[in-house]
């Protein structure tokens, strides 16, 4: 109920134009829109391809307070303790894993401002994590347009860093300063508070870029962020050529799912090249199927061990494959001894409580000679077929 109570202090709080016009761009033929915070104390609406949880290092947060000190938390091995009115005592105690606590912010221009802030805990290093858990919300010529903070500081106008998504998808990208608004480019400028942006048209020179043509795969391509300087574009959409600025993009991530779903996969870049996207020409992207599987293994005193944190499955362009649900990577592996046909040893790889690949290690007792080890993935035929590894010998 206090909380309650809080939120809506904040948020009429925040609804007052101490100085609205804060961070405005220079030039002419700007229109503004205000936006309006949304906190998220469940699930967080938005799946963003960059950007991750901030370490709690030390007694503070490096968020805009009103005294320029941060927001003092009070950390344990089991619980952490947050100043959530800013006068530096500790005023709500956390000890569940995604606990939330309501943050007053204070920015430059003497703005005030709700943040909703979660909170996870790291069992094994006995430290605490923490990430936004709200954003801002607005319109633009009827187009729904939202401010994520993705890198934790507070402030909503980092380029390339925070984030934003346009229209009814799930799916952000960085802060662009160009995005799509009702099917048209315009260039777009954040306060630092994310209460208000601007938007004018963009008349720079533009290419096309078709990562959808050339994308092989059993399901379908659901999200497809690419990123050049401080502009990004999520490029599956309603045309497979997508119209964006002349320039390097280079891929930040995406999403592919099985077509009746049921399976995901997220790509992150990996070794993928930049495309060039020249003024008046349209570039495409060659990528998905067939993967592969990497990996390294060792041999000592007859024992085979493979580390997970080395096993990786690549794209034909070179992107990655990385969160793959709602089970995961775990191929079969099977071993071979010389010239022989029958396998010495087969088995599996498997999932570590913290959700990661686990190291593995199996006896080769009484084989000898070359070995000949290969991994094999066939749970996830509905999006890729069937993946696997070149035959490395040791």
């Amino acid at each position: 109920m206090l909380r309650a109570v809080l939120l809506i202090s904040l948020l009429a709080l925040a609804a007052r134009a101490d100085n609205p016009d804060a961070g405005k761009p220079e030039g002419d033929g700007w229109k503004s829109a205000d936006l309006a915070y949304v906190p998220c104390p469940k699930d967080f609406p938005f799946t963003c391809f960059h950007g991750a949880e901030t370490p709690v290092t030390g007694a503070t947060l490096a968020l805009p307070t009103k005294g320029g000190n941060g927001v003092a938390v009070f950390p344990t091995d089991f619980a952490i303790g947050v100043d959530t009115v800013g006068d530096g005592k500790e005023h709500e105690k956390l000890k569940s894993d995604g606990a939330t606590a309501q943050l007053v912010l204070t920015y430059a221009d003497g703005f005030s401002a709700p943040y909703l802030a979660r909170f996870f805990r790291k069992i094994q290093k006995k430290t605490w994590n923490f990430e936004r858990a709200g954003y801002w919300r607005g319109s633009v010529g009827g187009e729904v347009i939202a401010l994520i903070d993705q890198s934790n500081d507070g402030m909503y106008d980092g380029y390339g860093r925070d984030a934003v998504a346009v229209g009814a998808t799930p799916y952000a990208t960085p802060l662009s300063k160009v995005v799509v608004l009702g099917g048209v480019l315009n260039e777009l400028r954040v306060a630092p508070s994310g209460r208000r942006l601007w938007v004018r048209p963009y008349k720079g020179e533009t290419g096309k870029l078709d990562a959808v043509t050339g994308y092989k795969t059993q399901g379908k391509l659901l999200a497809a962020v690419f990123r050049s300087g401080d502009l990004a574009f999520n490029v599956v959409g309603k045309y497979k050529a997508f119209t964006l600025p002349a320039g390097s993009y280079e891929l930040v991530g995406g999403e592919v799912g099985a077509s009746a779903g049921g399976q995901k996969a997220e790509m992150r870049k990996g070794t993928m090249s930049p495309i060039e996207v020249n003024p008046g020409a349209t570039a495409a992207a060659a990528w998905g199927m067939d993967l592969k599987i990497t990996f390294a293994c060792s041999l000592d005193k007859g024992v085979l061990a493979m580390k997970g944190v080395e096993v990786h499955a690549w794209g034909s362009g070179g992107e990655e494959y990385v969160n793959i649900s709602p089970v995961k990577l775990t191929p079969e592996i099977t071993v071979w001894s010389g010239s022989a046909p029958k396998p010495v040893l087969q088995g599996n790889l498997s999932i570590c409580p913290q959700g990661t690949i686990d190291d593995w290690k199996g006896p080769l007792q009484g084989a000898a000679g070359t070995f000949k080890v290969q991994l094999v993935e066939k749970k996830f035929a509905k999006m890729f077929g069937v993946f696997q590894s070149e035959v490395v010998q040791k």
